[in-house]
């Protein structure tokens, strides 16, 4: 279960206070955020860039061939553009290339180099790629090709022998998080920090900028967030055809970033999972709309094909959690020679957000399998790969988020080691900004919310909690995907959406007091403006998430074998006679409605327990789906509760 940490629980938020209260809960300034002031750094103070600029500048006197070598995801393809869309501007001779994630995979090879050297090319420009390309750097030294390294990604313990190495960890002081987008930014910057304004910067290359940086999640806080809302103040005005046939029918004048996180990055980074990203970056490089939109129309089918190949991916996986009770693992972790490696990090965060544990999945390729995985607020992946590097032929990635190679043959030894450093898991926190009363929401309060965005990593939309309500109806909508739920509160009726949660998954019954944790949305239909309440999550009012959430981890706990269970814990006959009679006449329930049917006498640690054990003797056939369960009956014979292995275990705790 996902533990509601109410961020301040006692006040109330309206139009009048919202702000105050979710500033301060974050320990912030109105003043520095609302406005948005920040110290912007200055470019040349940045670790490489006087060599970068020294280097660049003797390539254009020697007219030397260079070229741009980005990656396939929407930051790499919008700081290749941006460069190069720069660098074409001063007639220097410049060309691209992009790795595939089908031939050769991310980041600099030896193969890639020989190509780039067969069409003359003296000088390449890394962006946001090439910090770990030491040996790769080597060759192309040794081949007389230069290398200059602009990347945002984590410093290895060696840097690679480039000419420049332009990143901002590398730096003593100022900010640092931004994305690749974000550092070619600076260095144009510093190219023309005789010429044009940041104002001017921002007006030319804000488009591609925004889209990178939310593109690549990074935190939307300091400088990245400033020259993102900056940037949001001329999106209307961009003379980039791609850009605008992306964008048709947003409204600028609420941006908040999810119409890049949501509409625009998903179809720019679909090409690179599914065909080439030369796709979305002939779409941003368009000279006309017709162009563009000839682009557009390829990159539409290629994220269409992606969310096919994704859902697909989701419902194998979901299977094998149930079948093998993968749930009770700290890490989901699954491999298949079946599953497109370009899609497979997409899957895992749709299986991380439902069952609120880090996942991640593998692609067999023959010997070689190639994984992507996703975590959850606490626990670093990328830091965990790091301990089984042993059996990894490549890793990196973030502490939300990371990938790995590794031979096929060492996918078991890798999966039994990862899950074993993993007892240190930390719980599922959806973090509630304030509580507030469904007729509070209206487009004034949510003009006041808007004040915060651009949204994303360390500046969250926020999360309101709307109290004990009575749920009415619910919906099932977009052909059974999602729900409508109604529901009342002091005799009104309000209505909501819940994506990604079919009518069949939602079992809460009409009349049960449920609690709602909402994001709050404008909605324009028709000129209108109107607010709308899209929920995150549900439970009932009566239920203590953490102290739920603990019993489920201390059940889940003693299952893994990593610590016995309290005597209080361990069912009595009469306990799961209780629980027989309740869940008798019952196909399915969610296990806090049964909880609460038993009037809370019987802890939830005791009752997960008594369903494995009815599964075991084949009471029930039980199946689990995150808090929900189906059961079936398959004996009405009697049995003996102490042939349960399950239970034996539990109770010669000392055994374990």
């Amino acid at each position: 279960m996902k533990v509601w940490r109410y961020l301040n629980k006692q006040q109330k938020c309206s139009i009048d206070n919202v702000l105050d209260i979710i500033l301060k809960s974050k320990g912030l300034s109105y003043d520095d955020f609302i406005d948005c002031k920040c110290n912007i750094s200055d470019p040349s103070d940045f670790y490489g860039m006087s060599s970068l600029v020294s280097r660049l500048n003797l390539a254009i006197e020697r007219f030397e061939k260079i070229c741009i070598f980005g990656d396939y995801d929407c930051d790499g393809v919008t700081a290749t553009v941006m460069l190069y869309s720069y660098l074409s501007k001063k007639n220097i001779d410049v060309m691209y290339m992009l790795p595939s994630r089908f031939e050769g995979g991310y980041g600099l090879t030896n193969d890639v180099i020989d190509k780039i050297k067969s069409y003359g090319v003296s000088l390449i420009i890394t962006v946001d790629n090439g910090i770990s390309a030491y040996n790769e750097i080597s060759y192309s030294n040794s081949v007389g090709i230069d290398v200059i390294v602009t990347d945002h990604h984590k410093i290895p313990e060696k840097l690679p022998p480039a000419v420049s190495i332009v990143n901002p960890h590398l730096n003593d002081s100022g900010f640092k998080d931004f994305a690749g987008v974000g550092v070619v930014f600076k260095i144009i910057q510093e190219l023309e920090k005789d010429n044009l304004s940041l104002d001017d910067l921002i007006k030319e290359y804000g488009d591609l900028l925004s889209i990178g940086t939310i593109g690549d999640m990074v935190p939307m806080v300091g400088e990245n967030r400033y020259l993102v809302k900056r940037s949001f103040e001329y999106f209307s005005q961009t003379k980039r055809p791609g850009v605008q046939v992306l964008l048709e029918g947003s409204s600028f004048g609420d941006m908040d970033g999810s119409e890049i996180s949501f509409g625009i990055a998903p179809k720019l980074n679909a090409c690179g999972r599914i065909g080439s990203a030369e796709t979305a970056t002939k779409l941003l490089l368009s000279s006309s709309i017709s162009e563009a939109r000839s682009f557009l129309k390829i990159a539409l089918e290629m994220n269409e094909s992606r969310k096919s190949l994704c859902n697909s991916i989701f419902e194998e996986v979901e299977k094998e959690i149930y079948e093998k009770k993968l749930y009770n693992n700290r890490i989901i972790c699954a491999w298949s020679e079946n599953w497109n490696h370009g899609v497979i990090g997409i899957a895992a965060s749709v299986i991380c957000n439902k069952f609120g544990k880090p996942c991640f999945l593998f692609s067999v390729q023959g010997e070689e399998s190639r994984g992507s995985g996703r975590s959850i607020p606490g626990f670093d992946i990328c830091d965990h790969l790091s301990k089984c590097q042993e059996f990894l032929t490549k890793f990196g990635g973030h502490p939300m988020a990371a990938g790995a190679n590794i031979k096929s043959e060492n996918l078991e030894k890798f999966n039994e080691k990862f899950l074993k450093i993993a007892n240190d898991m930390p719980l599922y926190y959806i973090d509630i900004d304030c509580v507030i009363d469904p007729e509070n929401i209206s487009v004034e309060i949510l003009n006041e919310i808007n004040k915060l965005s651009p949204f994303g990593s360390e500046n969250l939309e926020p999360i309101f909690a709307i109290l004990n309500v009575t749920l009415v109806r619910v919906v099932s909508i977009g052909s059974g995907k999602h729900i409508r739920i109604v529901f009342k509160k002091n005799g009104k009726i309000f209505e909501s959406t819940m994506f990604g949660v079919p009518f069949s998954d939602f079992l809460f019954s009409p009349g049960d007091i449920i609690d709602l944790a909402v994001r709050l949305k404008k909605n324009f239909f028709l000129g209108r403006e109107s607010a709308v309440i899209h929920v995150v999550d549900v439970k009932l009012s009566e239920i203590d998430s953490l102290k739920f959430a603990l019993d489920e981890r201390i059940f889940e706990n003693f299952i893994l074998g990593i610590d016995p269970l309290p005597d209080d814990c361990i069912p009595s006959r009469d306990d799961c006679i209780q629980v027989f009679n309740c869940i008798r006449n019952l196909s399915s329930f969610r296990i806090e409605k049964l909880y609460s049917l038993m009037k809370n006498k019987i802890r939830p640690a005791k009752i997960f327990l008594i369903l494995e054990i009815f599964d075991e003797l084949k009471i029930f056939s039980v199946t689990r789906n995150c808090e929900n369960y189906r059961i079936s009956v398959k004996s009405k014979e009697k049995v003996n509760l102490n042939e349960s292995l399950i239970l034996k275990k539990a109770m010669l705790k000392n055994e374990i």
